[in-house]
């Protein structure tokens, strides 16, 4: 666990976490639905168990996953998916991109920047 973590962060952390060997706890206690990118995570062949608001994640090595088609059903999910997309082996789809254009701003140009084999399908 990481104790000094933002709740509003566990979206973000999560797909970290499948990257770092050992299990990993991420816990939501602001909202209960927020674990819902997990089904979305576990397309891409993260090992992902949910309890309630309580997420184990086995982490692997990077890159153990598989792309897939996925889609982002709000905000944190949509970004988690997004990082996710960048350490799994193949293509990842992403459909729902409004969440993640609606608060981050050109995010797949920035990445770019960053050398991220990203690119946008339809504006």
């Amino acid at each position: 666990m990481i104790p000094w973590r933002s709740p509003t962060s566990d979206n973000g952390t999560t797909p970290l976490l499948t990257t770092c060997r050992g299990s990993n706890i991420v816990e939501e206690s602001v909202f209960e639905k927020r674990m819902s990118h997990v089904r979305e995570l576990q397309k891409l062949g993260a090992d992902i168990r949910v309890c309630g608001s309580t997420a184990l994640v086995s982490g692997g090595e990077k890159g153990s996953g598989y792309g897939s088609p996925v889609v982002a059903a709000d905000l944190r999910g949509g970004v988690s998916l997004v990082l996710a997309g960048l350490v799994v082996e193949g293509t990842t789809e992403i459909d729902g991109i409004a969440h993640i254009d609606h608060s981050y701003e050109n995010l797949d140009t920035k990445l770019q920047l960053l050398e991220a084999d990203i690119k946008r399908l339809i504006r």
